[in-house]
């Protein structure tokens, strides 16, 4: 198509273009514009996913509460027709309520990856929770966090982020939990909190070795090229573990790819 405001060069993951461009330029029905995608895939993304709602024992009792059909509904609607592969499970001293919801969430999305999302406890903790929910239910968990937004609250500064990332791994790896990725800093902002957090652990060699991939939120916008391009020659996963509505140019909503 002629393009009337130029080329628009797509560079990265193509999701949800169409809104995008909508929110990016207002286009009347008698304008056209020109998109260019270049040759060669940069990100093979694995899949959406949703947050477990069982923050409490009293969450989980009421969803347990359910009728076996009505849960058996909820599982099927999310978890195989919507096809969410990623199921995230707050922990802090809650991750064990979580067995019912994954394990109906497993029989009908057998492939589900399962990622921890600490909110604020030290790095033993954090492993032992892991250790006992993989233990309690048979399941294996892809990933851990190692503190919900970080920056919220002064929960860890950035540069204390490296240091935690490795603490972590050392404590799955003391627990047998080598197949447990390490996934930080999942800060609450790709803009500037998001840069300093991340260029902390790219700084720290050791760090950057123990993490499997990064970690971050989107609340008003998605991965921004800046913040892009500074990860991507490490060679990590990246895990959108929050979202909420994405600004206009941004790349994608709450997912997980790998480069």
């Amino acid at each position: 198509m002629a393009g009337k405001k130029g080329e628009i060069v797509v560079q990265g993951l193509c999701v949800g273009v169409g809104i995008a461009l909508c929110a990016t330029f207002p286009l009347r029905a008698d304008e056209s514009i020109r998109i260019t995608v270049h040759a060669g895939a940069r990100h093979a993304v694995c899949g959406m996913g949703a947050s477990s709602p069982h923050h409490n024992p009293a969450e989980a009792e009421a969803y347990a509460n359910l009728s076996e059909a009505t849960r058996k509904e909820i599982a099927a609607f999310f978890w195989k027709d919507a096809d969410f592969r990623v199921m995230r499970l707050w922990s802090g001293g809650t991750l064990l309520p979580h067995g019912l919801i994954v394990k109906e969430a497993l029989e009908v999305q057998p492939g589900l990856l399962l990622i921890a999302g600490p909110t604020g406890q030290g790095m033993s903790a954090v492993a032992s929770e892991v250790k006992a929910f993989e233990d309690a239910n048979g399941v294996k968990i892809e990933a851990s966090g190692v503190c919900n937004e970080p920056n919220v609250n002064g929960l860890m500064s950035p540069g204390a982020m490296p240091g935690a990332v490795k603490s972590l791994r050392q404590e799955l790896d003391s627990r047998g939990l080598q197949h447990v990725k390490v996934v930080a800093p999942e800060v609450s902002h790709v803009d500037d909190p998001g840069i300093n957090y991340v260029q902390q652990i790219i700084n720290d060699p050791a760090a950057l070795d123990a993490l499997g991939g990064f970690g971050t939120h989107s609340y008003n916008m998605a991965m921004t090229k800046e913040l892009m391009d500074l990860e991507a020659p490490h060679g990590k996963e990246n895990w959108i573990t929050e979202a909420s509505g994405n600004g206009a140019g941004r790349l994608a909503p709450a997912c997980f790819w790998r480069r």
